[in-house]
């Protein structure tokens, strides 16, 4: 089962799916003699929810017990212990090893339909008691993967939400997963599901690969292995895969085929992809049949780094019985030996153990596009910017925008029915958005335009909303020009001729900068300027009645994640940088620090010539100079090229460039404080060069060589200590 959803391009269809929730992790202690922990769930809106999956939990069980002659336990499981009514269902006992550090880890599915007792929609619990008289023990990296079928939520769709006057439906009541007692909940699942054609932005999707339906003898010194190869992007389909979340291997129900008489704990070695192995032990008492049944292989060492979670792409999983005893994998599907369970004996009875199986979560983009190839356009996407007789309507597959001889201006296009967070949000698209969109006609009319907005105008001309950025080609002057308007002051930032009449228009904001591309090239970028972050995005067309009438055609319409280069630290490393001198960290508050004076740090990608760089920047201390201070290497290709600015002691704004061993700089004033934070941003587009502190210009100045530098993006400080934060470059 593969819910990963690549295929959303057809509006009609996005009805339902599947959701994924991840719980956890969260630990308790265990006391002996009755100690007992209990996490409860909620399941999803009964609006929203229409079928259940999978539901597996997921723990490990360890001690710090020395002196124990016997394995410790019986540590009782049971669900549903506490809900009212209860629906208790026991999940049998475990036991775990009575030497320390042995620890026990599973999982089992509570979702499938033999758990009748667990219901996916309502509140459940989950208890474990240790009954172990003397021996305590903790309950570790408690989790959650739940699969479940969920119903449209692009707030028009029939799917489960039949009413909609109904505000339990239509709020945010279904927009965001509600739990109790478990930390760490990420369930991006219906708030940017495809189908929630309110919200685009990263979502988790799923995989379930096996189970392995035989069962294996596996003698002393003997290695199996099970191969499996992640279901790849269907042809046509975006590639909408970001990176791995979790994979489960689910070793499950692994029995003694023999008991030893005498000896240690039975071991047996993990591995995937030829990493190390990874050694696990279980009792060597038969009645108590339960070893490592769960590895994270995305998340835990040494699997992570030799574990590939790509589309398509293959992994191999070893199993190595180190012990002298034959061991036997059960599934529960007897295949020439005999599977028995639970060995005549109710009480340590696990009838759910079993089956060999990957459970992968990973994170996919939500690409919300359209390729106009419906009779009309969505009104679940779209609303129409219809102005002095424009008229605007999908035809073979293309959106035909017309305008008719008269007199005035007109316009015809679309505008999004919902408003986008384009900088992000947390839990969802936190990069930013993107749109884009191609011209494939422009034969006829004055100019085609893609704008990004803070209100919605539909039958007045966009122009003269309030706040906005606009990317356009125009007839005239075959040119293509960029222009905002912030609070009612109309700026033009660009005309240049255009590359072509035709081509993609793309806007992409992400970490408070916005870039304007045309046919795939960096055209202009600055810090995001309008008021709000939430916008309205048009494609439309403009043009004169009485001077170019007729129509013209916009095609393949996307608004997803924004992906350029971003590093805000908060994964409290600096992987992906390069420390070419002195020393760094990474600080409490997730900043990357210089601890030694003049130390360089490069980030491990060579960028296009057009660039625009942005950091938070802060001198810490600075050298005697007034120039002492942190750097940004805005380019940097070697000693003798490069381009870097700085905010100097005394206020002063550097733009400074070495080409061929020559400096050429650039200043200007200010009374900025550098011990204070600053967002110091510099575009270099072609011949030109503009620096923004905090938002305003400072510097905008043309000089050829700038285009013949590219290379690295880095930071530097001389004599001097600093930290930065938030970077982010936009490039080709």
């Amino acid at each position: 089962m593969d819910v990963s959803d690549y295929n959303c391009v057809n509006v009609a269809d996005r009805y339902g799916g599947r959701g994924v929730t991840l719980w956890g992790p969260v630990s308790a202690y265990l006391a002996p003699n009755g100690g007992t922990v209990t996490w409860a769930f909620t399941g999803t809106h009964p609006k929203c929810y229409q079928s259940r999956d999978n539901c597996n939990f997921t723990y490990t069980i360890h001690t710090t017990q020395t002196s124990a002659q016997n394995d410790v336990g019986p540590i009782a499981c049971e669900l549903n212990k506490y809900t009212n009514p209860p629906r208790l269902r026991s999940m049998g006992n475990r036991y775990h090893s009575r030497i320390a550090g042995r620890d026990l880890t599973e999982t089992i599915d509570i979702g499938s339909g033999a758990v009748p007792e667990y219901h996916d929609a309502e509140l459940n619990t989950l208890t474990f008691t240790n009954n172990d008289p003397s021996v305590g023990v903790y309950i570790n990296d408690f989790r959650i993967i739940r699969v479940y079928g969920i119903c449209g939520m692009d707030k028009e769709a029939a799917g489960c939400c039949k009413q909609p006057q109904d505000p339990g439906c239509w709020d945010n009541n279904c927009g965001v997963e509600e739990s109790t007692g478990i930390a760490g909940n990420l369930d991006w699942s219906r708030r940017d599901y495809p189908c929630n054609l309110e919200s685009p932005g990263n979502r988790l999707s799923f995989t379930k690969l096996g189970p392995d339906n035989h069962v294996k003898i596996i003698d002393p010194g003997q290695t199996v292995s099970w191969t499996w190869t992640n279901p790849p992007i269907p042809s046509g389909a975006p590639y909408n895969y970001v990176g791995p979340s979790v994979c489960l291997f689910n070793l499950n129900n692994i029995q003694l085929y023999t008991q030893p008489s005498s000896g240690d704990d039975v071991e047996f070695g993990l591995s995937v992809n030829s990493s190390p192995l990874a050694y696990y032990r279980m009792s060597k008492v038969k009645a108590h049949p339960s070893a490592a049944a769960s590895v994270d292989l995305a998340n835990t060492a040494p699997f992570s780094s030799y574990y590939h979670d790509s589309p398509n792409s293959v992994n191999v999983v070893e199993f190595k019985n180190n012990s002298t005893v034959s061991l036997l994998l059960c599934d529960g599907t007897p295949d020439g030996q005999e599977c028995d369970a639970c060995y005549n004996d109710a009480t340590n009875c696990r009838p759910l153990m079993g089956k060999i199986d990957i459970y992968r979560v990973y994170q996919t983009t939500n690409n919300l596009q359209d390729n106009f190839s419906d009779a009309n356009f969505s009104s679940k996407i779209w609303d129409p910017v219809v102005v002095n007789s424009g008229y605007v309507w999908p035809v073979n597959g293309q959106l035909e925008v017309t305008v008719p001889s008269g007199s005035g201006w007109a316009q015809a296009g679309l505008v999004s029915k919902y408003q986008y967070n384009m900088l992000g949000e947390i839990g969802a698209n936190q990069q930013g958005l993107e749109a884009k969109i191609d011209v494939t006609q422009l034969s006829y009319l004055d100019e085609m335009l893609l704008m990004v907005c803070n209100t919605k105008a539909t039958s007045s001309d966009p122009v003269n909303e309030s706040n906005w950025y606009r990317i356009m080609k125009t007839r005239r002057g075959n040119a293509l020009v960029v222009q905002n308007r912030i609070n009612g002051t109309l700026s033009t930032k660009l005309s240049i001729p255009w590359i072509s009449s035709t081509g993609q228009l793309r806007i992409s904001v992400s970490t408070g900068s916005i870039a304007l591309y045309e046919n795939g090239q960096l055209k202009y970028a600055e810090p995001f300027a309008l008021p709000s972050a939430r916008c309205y995005v048009y494609p439309y067309a403009s043009s004169d009645r009485a001077i170019s009438v007729g129509t013209d055609r916009f095609d393949n319409y996307a608004l997803y994640p924004t992906q350029p280069f971003r590093d805000d630290f908060t994964d409290g490393n600096y992987n992906g940088w390069t420390v070419d001198s002195g020393s760094w960290e990474i600080t409490s508050d997730k900043k990357l620090r210089s601890t030694a004076q003049t130390s360089h740090i490069h980030a491990n990608i060579t960028f296009s010539a057009n660039r625009h760089v942005k950091t938070d920047i802060q001198t810490i201390t600075a050298g005697g100079n007034s120039w002492d201070v942190p750097w940004l290497y805005v380019k940097e290709q070697d000693g003798n090229n490069n381009v870097y600015a700085l905010i100097h002691t005394n206020g002063t704004i550097e733009l400074a460039m070495f080409y061929q061993g020559q400096k050429t700089m650039w200043t200007a004033s200010s009374s900025l404080n550098p011990y204070s934070t600053h967002v110091l941003a510099v575009s270099i587009i072609g011949t030109n060069a503009k620096v923004w502190v905090d938002g305003t210009l400072y510097i905008d100045t043309t000089n050829s060589n700038l285009a013949n530098l590219a290379g690295y993006v880095g930071f530097y400080t001389p004599l001097s200590t600093g930290s930065f934060d938030n970077v982010v470059v936009f490039g080709q």
